[in-house]
This record gives C-alpha cells, sequence and structure tokens, in this order.
C-alpha cells in the first residue's frame, strides 16, 4: 500500500486441501504496476500463490489509476 499507494481487501480464506485459515489479499492494479507487486510479495513471502486475472473495468467510490502527485519540493505558505 505505501510503495505502490494503492489500497488493499484483506479477506478471510481457507485452503480447500488442508482447511488451514489463510489471509487472502486483493488488489487492482495497472499493468505497468503487476512487476512491482511480484517484487514487494517476494519479498514477504517466497511461497505466496498468485493470480493476475484482466480487469476490464473497475467502478468504485476513490478508485481510479491514477496515481496521486507526489511533490518532491513543498512551497513555503
Amino acid at each position: 500500500m505505501a510503495e505502490l499507494e494503492r489500497g488493499v481487501t484483506y479477506l478471510d480464506g481457507e485452503g480447500g486441501y488442508q482447511n488451514a485459515h489463510r489471509q487472502v489479499l486483493y488488489a487492482v492494479v495497472s499493468p505497468t504496476e503487476v512487476a512491482a507487486v511480484k517484487r514487494i510479495i517476494n519479498r514477504f513471502d517466497h511461497h505466496a500463490f498468485i493470480s493476475i486475472i484482466d480487469v476490464h473495468e473497475a467502478l468504485g467510490e476513490g478508485f481510479t489509476y491514477a496515481r496521486p502527485v507526489r511533490r518532491l519540493l513543498r512551497s513555503k505558505s
């Protein structure tokens, strides 16, 4: 969330084979951000299961593919 400035949804899951509790993270990112997401996930969990699905449309309050503009210098007011 901090590195890509994207939101994430936490879902509770249960493995179908071992019935073990799993935490599922769901995020919608642009195609250009997929490689960065993979690197971030690999840093934390080398065995993570990742599913990448093409999304034709994403709608919802506050969602945008546009990334916020970062201000390097703040003007004095």
